[in-house]
């Protein structure tokens, strides 16, 4: 795992939220915003107010918090809670427990609301529809407890007469929400990649400087014995009895449908599980002879680097030189090899030209060479990538497999990559692995992987059209060589059968 493995875990999307507890700097950005509100509340919000719609900051601010530190629901909870003790300030009202009860719902309606991935296009949806339907939540539930329960309205008036200050306050929660998001969210990226960067060292109140090279097996790169694992809030495990030998320099490839446990397998390789996300696990997994679980985070960064789907939030500096040396500096590399690491990654990867380039004026594959870059520069023995071309077009996909196809043999380094496409997968990989539901379905060359083509489509993946054609042929009968991969491969074979 790299410099950035820790950030990736912090603001992946996939799982929706962290698994373990609060840092420090959560809380203390939970603490803050709840004040802001607090304050905002008092001081503003009677000003702003219009038709009875009006922002009610302290929804909003908890709102917030939970969107960027993305809590449990327990913790969600315990936010709305103390939300609800706030709204008292400005109140002292003889009922408080009105404001806990419907700050408390909201914020449970929050915390449930952002684990489900909502987007249009490239747009997250999550910060504006989390804040409008926690506020309707939190709303009715307050005029609900007021009117129904306290004075005796009928339900059906009470939801009428709210009915305009519920949802205008929403809409107007939703545009401050959005509104702070981002240029928060841009902040909270650059200080966690940072903080992640020296994840085990900041637990134990270090900083991360050059130390002896953690030792490195010679013939075994990773090994899985029978291992499983449960997020601590998953109800079934993601990965089930998972054992796999991979040698030291093999180029992998993982594919499978969503939810099949490709990226948790990741994870288990990097480290992000369990240190990152703590579960339920079985079995282990050692990566150059170091068992994932006893070897503290700082140590497994020096042998496995990562790089994630989203590359916009992995990168740290804005300017292409910068992003390779931030990780050379955090890990204490000595100054006499720095320019040759950063002069050799850039290389490696076909950038040169880019080292004074704004990353924000690259395309989308000059961006993921340059995380690679950054990768590569730390020489880890382990490269682990989840879809690095998810985003990339096909010429831009195949370019980036060439470059760390070529980095692969020339360094011996192992390479497991997460990839949907398949046959972009076939032509690269060394060992092909196929996930269905935690477990590995079919695992070996391209070419015998292949010949399930049929058995493949029924769990989620497509292979080639062309594969499934030669397949066929065998099948009747008409074919016995290996399958193909690729149209030319096909017609050669079509030629065969037919001649």
């Amino acid at each position: 795992m790299t410099s950035q493995t820790s950030a990736n875990a912090a603001h992946h999307t996939s799982k929706g939220s962290r698994s373990g507890g609060l840092t420090v700097q959560d809380l203390i950005l939970v603490a803050v915003l709840l004040a802001a509100g607090a304050v905002l509340k008092l001081t503003v919000s009677s000003f702003l107010s219009f038709a009875g719609m009006k922002p009610n900051f302290i929804i909003a601010m908890y709102c917030l918090a939970i969107i960027l530190v993305r809590p449990s629901v327990a913790q969600a909870v315990i936010i709305g809670l103390l939300a609800g003790l706030m709204c008292q300030i400005p109140m002292l009202n003889a009922t408080p427990w009105v404001n806990i009860a419907s700050e408390t719902l909201g914020a449970l309606a929050c915390g449930l609301l952002i684990r489900i991935p909502m987007q249009a296009g490239k747009v997250n949806l999550n910060p504006p529809v989390a804040t409008f339907l926690s506020t309707v939540v939190s709303g009715y539930s307050f005029a609900i407890i007021v009117g129904v329960a306290l004075n005796g309205l009928s339900l059906p008036v009470t939801l009428a007469t709210y009915a305009i200050m519920v949802f205008g306050t929403a809409a107007i929660n939703c545009i401050v929400v959005t509104v702070l998001d981002i240029p928060l969210r841009k902040v909270l990226k650059r200080n966690d990649d940072a903080q992640s960067r020296a994840a085990a060292s900041q637990t134990a109140g270090q900083t991360p400087v050059a130390s002896t090279p953690i030792a490195r097996s010679t013939s075994t790169s990773i090994i899985f014995d029978g291992f499983g694992f449960r997020y601590a809030e998953g109800d079934a495990p993601v990965l089930r009895d998972v054992s796999l030998i991979i040698p030291q320099g093999t180029f992998v490839g993982v594919t499978g449908a969503a939810g099949s446990g490709k990226s948790t397998l990741t994870y288990a390789i990097n480290g992000v599980i369990p240190h990152c996300y703590p579960g339920e696990s079985a079995g282990s997994v050692s990566v150059m002879g170091h068992d994932t679980a006893a070897t503290p985070l700082t140590d497994l960064s020096r042998l496995v680097g990562s790089v994630c789907q989203d590359i916009d939030s992995q990168m740290v500096s804005s300017v292409v030189e910068d992003e390779v040396l931030y990780g050379l500096e955090n890990f204490g590399v000595p100054k006499d090899q720095v320019e040759r690491r950063l002069t050799e990654a850039l290389e490696a990867m076909g950038i040169a030209d880019l080292r004074h380039r704004a990353i924000d004026s690259l395309s989308g594959g000059q961006k993921q060479k340059v995380a690679i870059a950054s990768i590569i520069a730390l020489e880890p023995a382990v490269l682990v990538l989840d879809e690095p071309t998810a985003e990339l077009d096909p010429a831009s996909s195949t370019a980036v497999f060439d470059l760390l196809a070529r980095y692969a043999e020339e360094h011996g380094t192992t390479v497991v990559v997460v990839e949907q496409k398949i046959a972009l997968l076939s032509d690269y990989a060394d060992t092909l692995l196929i996930m269905e539901d935690g477990r590995i379905r079919f695992q070996g060359s391209p070419a015998d992987v292949l010949m399930h083509s049929d058995e493949l489509l029924e769990i989620g993946v497509n292979c080639p059209r062309s594969t499934s054609l030669v397949n066929r042929l065998r099948d009747a009968g008409l074919y016995d060589g290996v399958a193909t991969r690729n149209v030319a491969q096909a017609c050669a074979v079509c030629k065969e059968v037919l001649a």
